[in-house]
């Protein structure tokens, strides 16, 4: 999108300014539909009252846009249905991608498209290609995930068109759809292994090791110990893991007709831990909005031992949970410090999580 007056616009910043998540087109039918796609009913009313505070305030006029040369081009790619784009303005720094939704004339969502721009996006773009095509061609898998449509080159970035997954928001408690969506995939993929030798431990520690120079002495103390944690408790002895989706979350979920479809493939990864994407469900809405007591990393602990148990597959994919827990909160926290160059300040996940690292001597035996 190109700045513009708002005599050549085409869209606007949704809400003004720093608040902006959306750049929606100038019709309110077309912002509307953008809105009812990205957000589920409070955050839209959040998002409402925030504009409408920003009006009663007297806050500048938002921010104005024309359709650029990328923006045309996936249009073009996507056909004739593809009228009017909605854009999902992603969080800050080098993982950063766009999320354009394509509305036809009718208001209908008929693609999704998510474009890179820095290298780390654009390897996440590609890499979500990669698991789309490889899941398109799995029966079990190809209602449960969006169909890829398109992926390539695009100006300077890198895009991956994708069918919409419609249906309605889910709820933060995990139920029989996730349970069967979860049974199905990981046993598209499961295998045994050395942990040292999994998919997972080779990640967090190239990831680790180069970060460490940019990491506080708090954060490489305490990352060190959560490794020593992993290597006694798993030693040589063989690990059941699986594909993870890695960002297995309530709001990359849409039920319908009681199946759910799953989307945002760009973090999935072959050798994880079989209870990783349980406990990213639980806990990573958690963390983002503040901090997790202990009460509540020992109520999570149990129900997804629990849910874990029930998922099809080998008995030893639920054992040992809380070196699971410790080995999913140690990736995730080393991811979100590699997209901060390993500033750990400021961030409410990363805080969350090291303090939950910080008591796993407490809460292991839980």
């Amino acid at each position: 999108m190109l700045a513009t007056s708002a005599g050549l616009a085409t869209h606007r910043s949704y809400p003004s300014g720093r608040d902006a998540r959306l750049i929606v087109p100038l019709n309110h039918r077309w912002c509307r539909k953008g809105l009812h796609f990205f957000f589920p009913f409070k955050t839209r009313i959040g998002l409402q009252v925030r504009a409408l505070c920003q009006c009663l305030r007297m806050v500048p006029s938002p921010d104005y846009f024309r359709e650029g040369r990328v923006i045309r081009e996936i249009k073009a790619r996507g056909g004739a249905k593809a009228l009017h784009a909605v854009i999902g303005l992603g969080t800050p720094g080098p993982f950063r991608k766009q999320t354009v939704l394509f509305l036809n004339e009718n208001g209908q969502e008929v693609a999704v498209v998510k474009v890179g721009s820095t290298p780390l996006s654009i390897r996440q773009v590609q890499r979500e290609a990669e698991w789309l095509r490889r899941l398109n061609a799995e029966p079990s898998m190809r209602n449960r995930t969006p169909p890829l449509l398109a992926d390539g080159k695009v100006e300077d970035a890198w895009m991956v068109m994708q069918g919409v997954c419609s249906g309605s928001f889910v709820s933060s408690k995990p139920g029989f759809p996730q349970l069967q969506f979860l049974s199905a995939f990981q046993n598209l993929f499961r295998e045994e292994c050395p942990y040292n030798e999994t998919q997972m431990y080779r990640d967090m520690s190239s990831r680790f090791e180069a970060l460490t120079p940019h990491l506080s002495r708090a954060w490489v103390e305490r990352a060190s110990r959560a490794f020593s944690h992993l290597d006694a408790g798993y030693a040589d002895r063989l690990t059941t893991v699986v594909a993870a989706q890695r960002d297995f979350a309530p709001w990359n979920m849409r039920l319908r007709a009681g199946q759910l479809a799953v989307f945002d493939w760009e973090y999935a990864s072959f050798g994880y831990l079989p209870l990783y994407d349980l406990f990213h469900f639980f806990l990573m809405p958690l963390a983002v909005r503040s901090n997790i007591t202990f009460s509540k990393i020992k109520h999570v602990l149990g129900e997804v031992t629990r849910l874990g148990t029930l998922i099809a597959g080998p008995p030893q994919g639920c054992k040992s949970p809380s070196l699971q827990l410790l080995a999913y909160l140690l990736d995730v926290s080393l991811f979100y410090l590699e997209s901060r160059g390993g500033l750990d300040a400021g961030d409410t996940v990363v805080e969350c999580f090291g303090q939950l690292i910080d008591q796993f001597p407490l809460w292991r035996f839980a």
